[in-house]
């Protein structure tokens, strides 16, 4: 399987060190003068994955500064999605579907957001795709028929338009594809025939011409194939005879030369080469390592370096970052997304986060930039328990302060809010009056205009939505809503709706569901597959979670079988960012809880208890909050009124403090942590103010400053943007 992007900095850095000598002559008496421009540098900012489990295509945001890849929602594919490819421009996304489809996306870089544009017929079961540096072309290999398809790229809305000539034959059973990042160049793997077709590309019409010798043969059954930064060297991974083939781009005519061999693992299915060049990774599918090479810079020779690094379970795919700090490796069958610091000097790798994937990733691609990319909270939005109001607030981005801009009514008893994920709606659910209010949110100052919500009755925008609504929240994607119920009876409810594009809401099918008695917090992990909510009494005695699966395409939820059993009197729910490990916290009956319950979250959502143990944590906590990293985690607890500090630990979510905060007076009822992971905002049940506080390296967290709100705060939460900066850390903790 291929995915490509451009590795562009050591290109454009050539390029341009080529013209300024071009025009001065870069005589010596220049070069001992002149100043020597900076290197152009690129950061990897979305990454993008393609789950033929699901079909689906996950977003990320990477973070340039420790290579983590952060869920950033997901979008529907065509059935069986098998690669995915972006834009150099960052404009549009494209999956290839094995259905005989591509689907078409248009990328919102200041949200994250993909928003559908099409699906187009390409052929008869695609299996790779790449779109050519000019932003133009788009090519689509078709497995089934043995051909490639050429569309043309509308470069307003990415819509695909077949080219004049439509489809090329290649070799028997095409599996991947590539193209040069600075020539007209266009290389295809057939796994089938044990070759690989060379072609040169027109780049106004997409029209292909076989390069001479083409095709070229290499080993048996090739998977994937990829060029050097530099654009002199080609590399096939050959799954049948587990071996790299290495190929001279002839710096004319493009045409390929006899290659050198050098034996990988067993099954190498993905291969990929270094941003600087110098080391080039194959994933060995049955083996489960990763093989390390040094890359000869003259002839292109491949030699292995140290023993194969064991990794994540049926690795399928691995691409280098353009930066050349991280390689990324995705598991089919584990699930998993796997990051890998590289040694520039020695190629070794160190492992770094992983990342719980949604079903069966197979293909990755990224989009680079000359700037890092790091989310921002823009607004925060504070519902008080008295006035029935939620209330506006700018934030200060350097500070984290809190200025009120504006206001705006709500139902009666306003008890939970919730921002979706690209700031474009916010709802809250009012216990008085039993409703949902909806709001539009205004991007530039944040006001929010109210949603009809309720067609039928015209002196209300409020929908019903049952007995003693609790809590709300929005899924990654942002088009389903959960909210939990207590009904006041012996079972709890949770109902599910679909979002529409203007914010309106529609019952999903089989709504409600039932739950255990007295439903609290209630939360989706970061994939979107799974939602869990508290039940606070069950049974009578003990709490218990109840765990559901979300259809993506509908989203329905189905249970994962009874509910576990947790503390006494559970009120708050928590997952940890790479979707491994959830939490509850256990207030206890009369505020007297002093635990935590920890999961681990196992692949087909059900929960399993981390340790017959609890975590001890201060008396009768009401509410948890995760750094966006996975590092830390908060508890807000009220008998007496603290927040306590945790280190996340990575390898299987265990906690320990880091300290404890004790509060002289207000009882916090309300936490949340902003998407860069420096500020805490914390909302009281007694005092009419919302506390910012500023985490330190180390997750400590200091007083701030504070902002009145007039009333009393029970539920807060925070609109982002995504801001591109020069440095790799400016945002980011």
């Amino acid at each position: 399987m291929n995915i490509t992007y451009g590795f562009r900095g050591v290109v454009v850095a050539l390029i341009l060190m080529a013209s300024v000598c071009s025009i001065s002559g870069c005589s010596d008496d220049t070069a001992s003068t002149a100043p020597t421009p900076a290197p152009t540098t690129y950061s990897p900012r979305f990454g993008f994955e393609v789950n033929r489990g699901d079909n689906t295509l996950s977003v990320y945001l990477i973070n340039a500064a420790t290579g983590q890849w952060l869920h950033h929602g997901y979008v529907l594919t065509g059935a069986t999605p098998v690669a995915v490819a972006v834009s150099a421009n960052e404009q549009f996304v494209y999956s290839a579907n094995d259905s005989g489809s591509v689907s078409a996306y248009k990328l919102d870089v200041t949200t994250g957001r993909l928003t559908f544009v099409e699906t187009e017929t390409a052929g008869t079961a695609p299996s790779a795709l790449a779109v050519a540096p000019n932003n133009a072309l788009l090519y689509v290999l078709n497995s089934g028929d043995d051909q490639i398809a050429v569309f043309a790229i509308d470069s307003s809305t990415g819509a695909l338009s077949p080219a004049t000539v439509p489809t090329y034959p290649v070799g028997d059973a095409p599996s991947a594809l590539t193209i040069h990042p600075t020539r007209a160049l266009l290389y295809v793997a057939n796994s089938g025939a044990g070759t690989v077709s060379g072609f040169s590309y027109t780049a106004s019409t997409g029209a292909l011409t076989a390069l001479a010798g083409s095709p070229y043969t290499v080993g048996s059954n090739p998977q994937d194939l990829t060029i050097d930064p530099s654009g002199k060297f080609l590399y096939v991974a050959n799954e049948g005879s587990d071996n790299i083939s290495a190929f001279v781009i002839d710096a004319i005519t493009g045409a390929l030369t006899t290659p050198t061999t050098i034996a990988a693992g067993d099954s190498p299915r993905s291969v990929t080469v270094s941003a600087g060049g110098t080391y080039a990774y194959a994933a060995n599918y049955l083996a489960e390592t990763i093989s390390t090479y040094s890359v000869n810079t003259t002839t292109g020779v491949l030699t292995p370096v140290g023993s194969a690094l064991a990794t994540v379970a049926a690795p399928h795919s691995l691409r280098a970052d353009p930066s050349g700090k991280y390689l990324f490796v995705v598991s089919e069958t584990e699930q998993v997304g796997q990051a890998y610091r590289i040694n520039t000097t020695s190629g070794a790798l160190t492992a770094l986060s992983v990342t719980r994937t949604r079903a069966q990733p197979v293909a990755l691609a990224m989009s680079t930039g000359t700037g890092s990319l790091s989310p921002q909270a823009k607004h925060a939005y504070v519902v008080k328990s008295t006035g029935d109001r939620v209330l506006v607030y700018s934030v200060d981005t350097t500070s984290g302060a809190l200025s009120e801009e504006s206001d705006a009514s709500t139902g009666s008893l306003p008890k939970s809010i919730a921002v979706d994920p690209f700031s474009r709606f916010a709802y809250v659910v009012n216990n008085g009056n039993d409703s949902l209010s909806g709001y539009s949110i205004n991007d530039t100052t944040g006001s929010l205009t109210s949603i009809d919500l309720d067609l039928v009755d015209p002196l209300s925008n409020d929908l019903s939505v049952g007995v003693d609504p609790q809590h709300v929240v929005v899924d990654p994607s942002g088009r389903f809503l959960y909210l939990s119920l207590t009904t006041a009876a012996l079972t709890g409810q949770v109902r599910g709706y679909t979002i529409a594009a203007g914010g309106a809401l529609t019952e999903v099918t089989g709504s409600p569901y039932t739950v255990g008695a007295d439903p609290k917090q209630l939360t989706v992990d970061p994939t979107g597959r799974f939602l869990y909510v508290v039940n606070q009494v069950e049974g009578f005695t003990n709490g218990s979670v109840s765990a559901f699966s979300i259809d993506s395409a509908s989203g329905q939820l189905a249970s994962l079988g009874p509910a576990v059993a947790v503390g006494s009197y559970p009120e708050a729910v928590a997952i940890e960012p790479s979707g491994r490990f959830a939490y509850v916290g256990n207030r206890g009956a009369s505020d007297s809880g002093t635990t935590l319950t920890r999961f681990n979250i196992e692949l087909a959502g059900t929960l399993t208890l981390s340790s017959p143990v609890p975590t001890s944590t201060e008396t009768g906590p009401v509410d948890l909050a995760m750094d966006p990293l996975g590092r830390f985690a908060y508890v807000a607890a009220v008998s007496p009124p603290r927040l306590a500090g945790y280190e996340i630990a990575s390898l299987d979510g265990a906690l320990s403090s880091i300290g404890t905060l004790t509060l002289t007076a207000p009882v916090p009822a309300c936490m949340e942590i902003d998407p860069t992971g420096r500020f805490a905002y914390v909302g009281y049940t007694n005092d009419t103010i919302v506390s910012v506080y500023s985490i330190g390296s180390t997750g400590s967290l200091s007083p701030s400053s504070t902002v009145e709100t007039f009333g009393f705060e029970v539920s807060l939460a925070l609109s982002r943007r995504l801001v591109t900066s020069s440095s790799s850390s400016d945002f980011w903790r």
